[in-house]
């Protein structure tokens, strides 16, 4: 029997960076928030302080961070090179983005869970790439968590 190809591309290597639960990461918070049209202007005024650590990674001992590789989830705005902020410790949501390992391919994937009466299923969201396809979980396939935080560098953005 021939070996199927995967129904999106899978990462080999995973790339984990881990959080300093004990070091906090400070920026500037304006709390006003930030007026998206150009009716009001945003306020220089900080009002207080927030830590960055604390809001992307409050249970530091499920939380970790890995870089995507693919745009096989670029129209859920998740493309190559954006980081996810996983989390081992949250219940599996419909709809909601999953990180799992694929054991037939023996590789990593992100992509939507979708919940149905003939099992879970992962869905790729990239409508210009034809040969990506559903792909029903199998019973060895292994969850890894769920995707918390989406973080990626728009200035850089091409």
């Amino acid at each position: 029997m021939a070996k199927q190809s995967p129904p999106f591309p899978i990462e080999k290597d995973i790339n984990l960076e881990w959080f300093d639960a004990e070091k906090a990461v400070w920026m500037p918070y304006a709390d006003h928030g930030l007026n998206a049209t150009f009716k009001g202007l945003f306020s220089d005024v900080v009002v207080e302080d927030i830590d960055l650590a604390k809001l992307l990674n409050p249970r530091p001992s499920s939380t970790f961070v890995v870089r995507v590789g693919g745009n096989s989830m670029k129209d859920e705005r998740i493309t190559s090179g954006d980081r996810l902020i996983i989390d081992k410790s949250l219940p599996y949501e419909n709809g909601k983005k999953i990180a799992y390992w694929l054991n037939d391919f023996q590789g990593w994937t992100v992509k939507t869970l979708s919940i149905r009466n003939d099992g879970y299923w992962l869905i790729p969201a990239n409508a210009e790439d034809t040969s990506l396809f559903e792909y029903k979980i199998q019973e060895y396939d292994i969850p890894w968590g769920m995707v918390t935080w989406i973080l990626h560098n728009e200035y850089h953005r091409k």
